[in-house]
């Protein structure tokens, strides 16, 4: 038996996902290619970071930091779970080379909360030096199947 893949959610339908789920971001579709800005404040003693997701179907998502600078707050550190090393940082929220990601799922919907739980985990490190939010970069870097929420401390759309 012929088995059913996930038909893919096309890129205008995941725009305005986007646009309801986070009516303050801005984005569009140029040339394939969607793209949404957003200020995320992960919780309220936290920065508050401008972000771009960028995203093209039959490949991973990636979003950056735009500002502030994630190497400036981190002040000489090593990042942890990033792609690259370069401003605008780009944050590892899944590994790649698994079945992290489909053109199935919405970014609306995992995504941008992993963004979230990302620089959640990200102010942790700043003041603690431990990366908390799981994986293991390099060689192993997935998404939890389920993004975590602690009541009062973490503020995910």
């Amino acid at each position: 038996m012929k088995s059913l893949s996930p038909r893919p959610v096309s890129l205008a339908a995941q725009l305005m996902r986007l646009q309801r789920r986070f009516p303050d971001g801005t984005g569009g579709i140029s040339r394939s290619r969607l793209t949404w800005e957003l200020a995320i404040q992960p919780h309220a003693l936290a920065h508050t970071y401008h972000c771009q997701l960028e995203h093209k179907l039959q490949d991973y998502p990636k979003v950056y930091c735009l500002e502030p600078a994630l190497s400036v707050l981190a002040a000489g550190r090593k990042l942890p779970h990033v792609y690259c090393r370069t401003e605008p940082i780009c944050m590892c929220l899944f590994m790649r080379r698994r079945e992290c990601w489909n053109d199935s799922m919405n970014l609306a919907d995992l995504v941008v909360p992993l963004t979230f739980f990302w620089l959640a985990n990200f102010e942790e490190w700043l003041y603690s030096g431990v990366w908390r939010g799981g994986g293991t970069h390099e060689t192993k870097c997935e998404a939890p199947t389920s993004v975590p929420l602690f009541p009062g401390e973490l503020a995910y759309p």
